[in-house]
Order: C-alpha cells, then structure tokens, then sequence
C-alpha cells in the first residue's frame, strides 16, 4: 500500500515539529520551541506522554519502547496516534481544548483528566471560590460511568456544603441517590457512607443529623473492615466522625464527642491522612473540645498553632482560617481576649478574600465575642457586619450570629435590641435541638432583664441559663453564667463561688 502523503496526515505537521527539534542546534528559537512542547507533553497522559516523547522527539526505536512500556505494536501506536492528536490540538489550537472523542479514546485520559480537574476544583474550593462547583459539576456530568458520576456528585455535594450552597448540595445528593440505588456494584458501599453524611450536613434538626450520622458511621465502618479502597473509605469514615464530633459536641454530649474525635485521629494516623486539609481540621477540632471540656487551653494553643503553619505551608487557606478562628476562641476562653484580637487582625485581610463562607462566619463571631468581651462593642458590630445571615452567614450558624450579637449590643446598653436578639437565638436554638445554645439565650436574656430592672425575668432566664448550662454547657459558659447569676441574685456567697471557679479555670489552662 502507498504511504500517505503529508496533506492525508492530520498529524504531519506537529511529526514535522518533533523531527526537527530532534536534535537540533541551541538556537534562541528552537530552545524556546522544544520548551513549550516539553510543556506541552507534560499535559498528555503519561503513557502517551512516555511514547511521543520517546518515539517522536527522541527518536528511539518502537520494538524498545514496547518492550519497556509492555504494549503490543497495535497499542503502542494507537497510543501514539492519541497523544499525537492532543499534543497537535494544546500546539497548534491552544485557545480549543481538544475535542471530547480524542480525550476518551485512550482509556486512562479521562482518568488523568479529571484528577487534574478535581484538584482545580479543591484549590478554588480552599479560597472560598464559588468556581469550584461548577468544575465539579461539569466533571459530573463528563463521567462516562454510575460509580465515577456519583463519586463526583458526593464531592460536589460535600464541597457545596463547606461552601454553604445548600441548594447545590441537596440537588446534587439527590442525583447521587438515584445513582447509588440503581447501582449493583458491591463497592458503591462507601458512597452510601458518603451520602449518609451529606444527608446529616444538610439536616435542620440535630435529632435527624445524628441519626443520618450514625448511618454513615456505620456503613463506613463496615467497608474499612471490609479492604478493597480501605484508604478512601478511612477518609470519609473520619470525615464522618469529625462531623460527628461537632454535633455531640453542640448537644453537650462530651464524651461522646471527644470519642468520636479520637477514632478520627486514630485513622488519620493508621491510614498516614495527615496531607488531607480536613485532617489538620479534624486534629485541631479534637484539641479545641479537649480544651474546652477539660479547661486546659494552653496546650491546646500550641497544637492547633503547630497545625496551623502546616495549613499555611500547604497552601490550605480556608483551613487556615479555620484553625485561626479555633486560636481566637481558645484565648478568649483563657480571658486573653487581646491575644484574641492580635490574632483575628492577623488572619482578617486573607479571610475575607480566600475563605470558606462558614470559616469566615465563624471567624468573625469567634473575634465578636472577644472584641466584646474587652469592651470593644461597636468594633464587634461592625465585624459581624461581614457576615450577617442575609450577607453569607451560613443557616445553622445564624442562632450564634443573633448571640454574639446580642451581647454586643447588651454591653452598649441597647437592651431592647439585645432582646430581640436574644429571642431569635433561642428560636433557633431551640427549633435545631441545640440545648446549650438554648443555656446560652437564656443567660443572655436574664442580662438583659436585669438592666431593665425586671428582676423577676432576670431571675427565671438565669436560673434556666444555670439549669442547662451546667448540663450542656462548656467550662467558660458555666464561669459567665455564674459571674452573671451573682449580679442578679446579690448573693455574696454565688459571687465567691464565681470567683473560685474563674481561679480554677486559670489554675487549669496553664497546666
């Protein structure tokens, strides 16, 4: 058969290009040349990338790159023709990607692919940028398979929820269902675990999030015991239980949460999780509730310091500004509320342009408080401006949104408007279950009663702000709630009790 000519080759021109940088001299041109073709190479799948730069640039035989790669001649060339036509498309049409049928005619480029793809959509997701999910969707949509669609479904559901898109999120749980259901493959088992988990993210009650929780729990579980993919199961088994953590942790159940904390950490070292950004989150939520529960504070500061220039060294910024905003409130439960200031002022300028919305919200409330605890009201009020619940706050932080800023404006002697804060917090409290958000209200509430000279009010809120507090509450919340109680009952002996338990916090945080 005759040999085609160079106008019948759609590949002639670029075999032209790699003949002629085959060797030739160190000109200015043809240095820059073989630069953006190397660049260019590093694009294409590695098997392809191996085979075009060998066969094509190089000039080494085919019979040796087949012996070495372990292809057939009929594999080896069909590589060849792909890679030549993706290296012929990022050359020659740069501003074109190339077209959807030459990306999937190898079989491991679409994998390649969207490894790229989704590492994009994490960077963006670490800057808080919206951008994320629409790589994610359009992965999504791309995937050739059930299981690969609803993997990428489950991330982009779990990535809107970090980004408090809840409507992306249940949209996109949903179509994962549906794929999951359908699905006969025994090894979808981790993305029930996964969906389990969203599902618990996206609930309204915390009655509902535990037991969704506990479903996923158990189904990841399982499939860590079971091998196959046991790293990516370990993965979302102690996202699980960080969240699980969290939600016990709200609902005053510490022992629960600290446990659940620890078989984290305790994956997170078996499986070698600690390059995951979720992980320095996971290890410095465990720290932070160890302090609170336990009243020892300074080690905690130190650990989540440690961690926090691990976030910054990887690049993590919306993990840093979590563990920052862990910092600011771990010193203002040590009453170092201007250490807590330093550090907000530090973190604030990134925060605000390269975070999550949820690390922002908590952020800025964490620096609320403190700043209003050193008498600084307005400055606080003005800080939750950022992050108001029409402005970004996200739905299950908005009853803490109403509390600080309450008490921001109790402390400016706007006791009607703290009132009505107040109010709403304990709505929303009390319609998610939160009882020590619910302690919290209460206490803040009898404040406010007090400085109207409604003693009776004052009384009743501060009694039901003790009875909860010291069920659910957390050391520091039981200190404000007894200094508070001692205000409004005049009691000397409630005032000496107050002040013993603040000595015992110190004594503790140092230790």
């Amino acid at each position: 058969m005759a040999r085609r000519s160079d106008r019948e080759d759609p590949f002639s021109e670029i075999r032209r290009l790699l003949r002629g940088l085959r060797g030739s001299p160190s000109a200015q041109r043809c240095i820059a040349l073989r630069g953006a073709v190397e660049i260019a190479l590093f694009r294409l799948p590695s098997r392809q990338q191996a085979i075009v730069r060998r066969y094509d640039l190089d000039g080494e035989c085919a019979s040796e790159i087949q012996r070495d790669l372990s292809l057939s001649p009929r594999q080896f060339f069909r590589d060849r023709h792909n890679g030549l036509a993706l290296l012929s498309a990022y050359i020659f049409e740069p501003e074109r990607p190339p077209s959807t049928a030459s990306v999937r005619a190898s079989s491991d480029t679409p994998r390649d692919a969207a490894m790229v793809a989704r590492t994009f959509a994490r960077s963006l997701a670490q800057t808080g940028d919206a951008r994320c999910l629409d790589v994610l969707r359009d992965l999504a949509a791309g995937a050739r398979y059930a299981a690969q669609r609803a993997d990428l479904l489950l991330e982009l559901a779990e990535t809107a929820a970090d980004c408090s898109n809840e409507r992306v999120a249940a949209e996109a749980a949903g179509e994962a269902s549906r794929l999951v259901s359908e699905s006969s493959d025994p090894r979808a088992a981790p993305l029930l675990g996964r969906l389990a988990r969203v599902r618990a993210r996206l609930s309204q009650s915390q009655d509902d999030a535990l037991s969704f929780i506990a479903q996923a729990l158990a189904i990841l579980r399982a499939s860590v015991a079971g091998g196959g993919d046991a790293s990516r199961s370990a993965s979302a088994l102690a996202d699980a239980l960080g969240d699980a953590a969290l939600l016990h942790f709200s609902h005053g159940a510490y022992g629960r949460a600290r446990a659940a904390s620890l078989e984290a950490i305790e994956l997170i070292e078996t499986f070698a999780l600690h390059r995951r950004p979720k992980a320095l989150e996971i290890l410095a939520m465990h720290s932070a509730i160890d302090a609170c529960v336990s009243g020892r504070t300074r080690a905690a500061i130190a650990d989540v310091t440690s961690l926090l220039d691990l976030a910054v060294d990887s690049g993590w910024s919306s993990t840093a500004c979590r563990l920052g905003a862990d910092l600011v409130g771990l010193n203002a439960i040590c009453g170092e509320y201007d250490e807590a200031i330093r550090w907000y002022q530090h973190l604030m300028p990134f925060a605000y342009r390269g975070a999550r919305p949820s690390d922002r919200a908590n952020l800025a409330m964490e620096a609320a408080h403190s700043y209003t605890m050193a008498g600084r009201s307005r400055e606080a009020l003005a800080i939750l401006g950022y992050a108001r619940p029409e402005n970004g706050c996200p739905s299950n932080e908005v009853p803490s949104w109403h509390a600080v800023a309450g008490a921001a404006l109790a402390n400016l002697g706007d006791d009607a408007a703290a009132i009505a804060e107040a109010r709403s917090a304990l709505v929303g409290y009390s319609s998610r279950g939160v009882a020590r958000g619910v302690g919290d209200a209460h206490h803040l509430l009898a404040v406010c009663h007090a400085r109207r000279g409604d003693a009776r009010r004052a009384r009743e809120h501060i009694g039901e702000a003790r009875r909860l507090v010291e069920r659910y509450g957390v050391p520091y919340a039981l200190l404000l709630t007894l200094v508070s109680e001692a205000a409004i009952v005049r009691s000397e002996q409630a005032r000496s009790n107050a002040i013993e338990y603040g000595r015992l916090l110190q004594r503790l945080a140092r230790s």
